[in-house]
């Protein structure tokens, strides 16, 4: 099998074509593996904490392309309702709690981190949490319905209002 590190799933045109794939198609499939890999760590209590593009390889040495989360340099073990008052990741991908309260937890921001990678994957450059949360970021208008529901549901403001990594693995974009 042949690994690809992806960087930035494409660097936002989704055009790009790796290994023969237009990683475009493979969307949905990818952000399922994904979100499978993000809740089995879940389930052994392990928080990744910099969950992004750079972290992610897709294999693409079959017809349905196969992710690996990667890096697990910043990772910790987790109790159920921890709170971190210190933020390890990258910036770029930090939760907007942490900008408001100076506090996250590992759920809702392994959440916000997967609607940022998919956020670069469709848009060119970086996404940007302060922006985001001054509404100077930009959606494509082309996106499907599902996906852009998606989108929304992780990149919800509110903590407690984004969807649990479960519900995410139920979301209709992903079946």
């Amino acid at each position: 099998a042949r690994y690809v590190e992806e960087h930035r799933l494409g660097e936002g045109g989704c055009g790009a074509v790796f290994a023969g794939y237009r990683i475009k198609d493979h969307f949905p499939v990818i952000l399922k593996q994904l979100v499978d890999a993000a809740k089995h760590l879940e389930d052994k209590h392990i928080f990744h904490r910099d969950i992004k593009s750079e972290n992610i390889l897709i294999e693409t040495g079959s017809d349905v392309p196969r992710v690996r989360i990667i890096d697990f340099g910043l990772s910790c073990f987790v109790k159920e309702r921890s709170l971190y008052r210190v933020f390890y990741g990258t910036d770029i991908y930090s939760p907007p709690e942490w900008y408001r309260q100076g506090c996250y937890r590992c759920g809702p921001t392994t959440v916000w981190q997967m609607g940022v990678v998919l956020y670069e994957a469709l848009h060119v450059g970086d996404f940007n949490t302060t922006g985001f949360l001054k509404k100077r970021l930009k959606f494509k208008s082309r996106l499907s319905k599902r996906c852009r529901d998606f989108l929304d549901a992780c990149l919800t403001r509110v903590p407690e209002m984004r969807p649990t990594l479960e519900d995410l693995q139920h979301h209709a974009w992903l079946r």
